[in-house]
C-alpha cells in the first residue's frame, strides 16, 4: 500500500494580543522546507539494493523504497480535519508556543489552536501514525496526539525556539531516512545527528536536544512505516526508480478536499508555479506591513505604496503577491507588471522614432494588457494586478493620464480586480476610490536581525571590529538579545533603518571577510 505525508504549514503574518496590539510574527520559509523534503524523498526514491539473482543471471530480486504520496496546505481550522482523514503521516510546520499552535486566517492573521482544539479536530477513525509538530516549544500539542492514540510523535521540548535552519535540517534527514525504510527511531537520531553538526549555528548540540521523540516508553525501533518493496527486474536494469510520488499543492480556501485528491501532479522543484519573480533574499522583516497592504487590498481597488527609494517598495509588492497568490483558490491569481521599464520604453521609442507618444503608447499597452491576462474574458482575469515602478508619472501627465484610463478601464471592467501601484511619492489622480500607504523603515532591531539573517553566519570578532561593536559579555545569546546587541552599533544607525543600506553593510562585512580569508 503507497503512503501518504500530509504537510500543513501555517504563515500567518501577524498575531494580536489580549489588548488589541498588533505583533509581527517570525518568518517562515516554508518553501524552502517543503522544497527539501520533496527533493529527500525524491532522492530516496532513487535508492535500490540488489537482493537476489537467479541461478541464469539474468534476473535480479531489487529491494525498493516504497511510493509516498506528498499532499501539501495551508493549516486553517476548517480544513484540518476533513483534509487529514486517511493520512499516516502529518507534517506541520509554523509558530507555537506552550499554549498552542497558530493557524491562519485569510487575511494574515494568526489563529491560535489549543490542545484541546486539536485534539476535538482530529478525525475518526485515526489512520495517523507519525505526526511531527515542527513548530516552537510544541511538546504540549504533541502530547494531544499522544493522547488520542498516535503512537509516534515528534515534537520540541518546552520553552524552546526552533530556528528555520534546525527544522530544515531535521526536517531533511528525518524523511530521507524514513523514506528508506528505516525505523522512526532510526530517523529521529539520525536527523538531531546532523543538526548537532550544521554549520554557522550557535551551539548545535543544545540545538539538537530541543528535539524528543514521544511517547518515551513506546517502541519506536519497531516501527518501519515505509517498508520497502522487493520488486522482480532484468538483471542491470537502470530504469527501477519507481513512480514514488503525487504531488499536489491544495489552496487554502479548499477546505472541503480530502486525501483522496487527484489534483493535477506539478513537476519536481515546481512545487509553488506561478508567473510570479522570486523575492530577493534580503527581504525581511516587514510582517506587519504585508498585513497592512493585504488589508488594502482587500478594501481599496487601487492601493498606492510611496517610500523613497531602497525602502524596499518592490519587495514588499512581490512578496504580498507571493502571499495572496499561494493562498488563492486558483495559480497566477496575481500578476506583477514592471511598468517602469515599460514606460521608459515607451518614451525612449517616441523619441527615436519620432512617433506620437499615444501611438507608442497604445502599442506598449496592448502586451502589458496581454502579460497580465486582461485581454481574456474578465472572469478569467487575475484578482490582483501589481504596478511597480511608477516614478516617472510624477513627471509625466500624459502618461499618467494614459495609466489611469488603463487602471480604470480594468475596473470598470471588472470590479472585483484589485490594482497595486509602486511609487516614491503620492500620485494625484483624478477618479477616486483608491488609498495610499506608506512605507518606512525598520526599526533599528529589526534592521539588526535582517543584518544577522542577511549574513547567515555568526558575526565574528572582525565583524564587531567593523561595526566598531563591543563583544557581547555572554557568550551564547539568543537571536532577540543579540538584535538588541547590534543595534546599538554606530555603523548600523547609520542605515536608518533602510534596507538597501542595511544590505550594502552585510556585502561590506562579507567582502572584509573574504579579504581576510584571502590575506591573513
Amino acid at each position: 500500500m503507497d503512503a501518504t505525508i500530509g504537510v500543513l504549514f501555517a504563515a500567518p503574518l501577524v498575531e494580536f494580543n489580549a489588548d488589541g496590539v498588533e505583533t509581527a510574527l517570525p518568518e517562515l520559509d516554508f518553501r524552502s522546507e517543503c522544497l527539501v523534503l520533496q527533493r529527500c524523498l525524491f532522492d530516496a526514491s532513487r535508492l535500490k539494493e540488489t537482493i537476489a539473482t537467479t541461478p541464469y543471471d539474468d534476473r535480479m530480486t531489487v529491494r525498493v523504497p516504497r511510493p509516498i504520496h506528498l499532499r501539501v496546505h495551508f493549516a486553517t481550522k476548517a480544513s484540518f480535519q476533513s483534509w487529514c482523514r486517511g493520512l499516516q503521516v502529518l507534517h506541520f510546520s509554523g509558530h507555537g508556543n506552550d499554549q498552542c499552535v497558530y493557524f491562519e486566517d485569510g487575511s494574515g492573521v494568526a489563529v491560535p489552536v489549543t490542545p484541546h482544539q486539536v485534539a476535538a479536530l482530529l478525525p475518526s477513525p485515526m489512520t495517523l501514525q507519525l505526526v511531527f509538530v515542527a513548530s516552537c516549544a510544541s511538546e504540549n500539542m504533541a502530547q494531544a496526539f499522544v493522547a488520542h492514540g498516535v503512537p509516534h510523535v515528534v515534537c520540541t521540548k518546552s520553552n524552546t525556539e526552533l530556528e528555520d535552519k534546525a527544522a530544515i535540517a531535521f526536517t531533511r534527514r528525518f524523511y530521507e531516512t524514513l523514506a528508506q525504510g528505516y525505523s522512526v527511531q532510526a530517523a529521529f537520531d539520525r536527523a538531531k545527528n546532523l543538526v548537532a553538526a550544521v554549520p554557522n549555528t550557535r551551539n548545535p548540540t543544545d540545538v539538537a536536544e530541543k528535539f524528543q521523540l514521544l511517547p518515551p516508553n513506546c517502541d519506536h525501533d519497531a516501527a518501519v512505516l515505509f517498508p520497502p518493496l522487493e520488486m522482480d527486474a532484468p538483471l542491470n536494469s537502470t530504469d527501477m526508480t519507481t513512480e514514488w510520488t503525487q504531488l499536489s499543492f491544495t489552496a487554502m480556501d479548499r477546505s472541503s478536499s480530502s486525501s483522496g485528491s487527484t489534483d493535477s501532479t506539478p513537476s519536481l522543484y515546481d512545487l509553488f508555479p506561478n508567473k510570479l519573480h522570486h523575492v530577493r533574499a534580503g527581504f525581511g522583516y516587514r510582517n506587519v506591513d504585508m498585513r497592512h497592504l493585504v488589508r488594502a487590498i482587500q478594501t481599496h481597488p487601487v492601493v498606492t505604496v510611496t517610500g523613497p527609494e531602497g525602502i524596499g517598495k518592490t519587495q514588499l509588492a512581490l512578496a504580498t503577491a507571493w502571499f495572496l497568490d499561494l493562498r488563492h483558490p486558483q495559480r497566477d491569481s496575481v500578476r506583477v507588471c514592471l511598468l517602469g521599464g515599460v514606460l521608459d520604453r515607451v518614451l525612449h521609442d517616441t523619441t527615436a522614432s519620432c512617433s506620437p507618444l499615444d501611438q507608442v503608447w497604445a502599442r506598449h499597452v496592448a502586451g502589458v494588457a496581454s502579460a497580465l491576462g486582461t485581454t481574456l474574458l474578465p472572469e478569467l482575469w487575475p484578482s490582483v494586478i501589481i504596478l511597480d515602478g511608477c516614478d516617472v508619472l510624477h513627471t509625466h501627465c500624459v502618461l499618467r493620464e494614459y495609466v489611469q484610463d488603463f487602471v480604470w478601464g480594468l475596473l470598470g471592467r471588472q470590479p472585483l480586480l484589485r490594482v497595486v501601484l509602486t511609487v516614491r511619492t503620492p500620485l494625484m489622480w483624478t477618479h477616486g476610490g483608491g488609498c495610499t500607504m506608506p512605507l518606512g523603515p525598520l526599526a533599528m532591531t529589526d534592521a539588526a536581525k535582517l543584518l544577522q539573517k542577511s549574513l547567515n553566519r555568526p558575526f565574528t570578532a572582525a565583524d564587531y571590529q567593523a561595526l566598531e561593536l563591543a563583544i557581547p559579555p555572554a557568550s551564547s545569546m539568543s537571536s532577540d538579545a543579540m538584535a538588541t546587541w547590534v543595534q546599538t552599533s554606530r555603523v548600523v544607525q547609520a542605515t536608518r533603518g533602510i534596507p538597501s543600506q542595511v544590505l550594502a553593510l552585510v556585502d561590506r562585512l562579507k567582502f572584509h571577510e573574504s579579504t581576510q580569508t584571502t590575506h591573513p
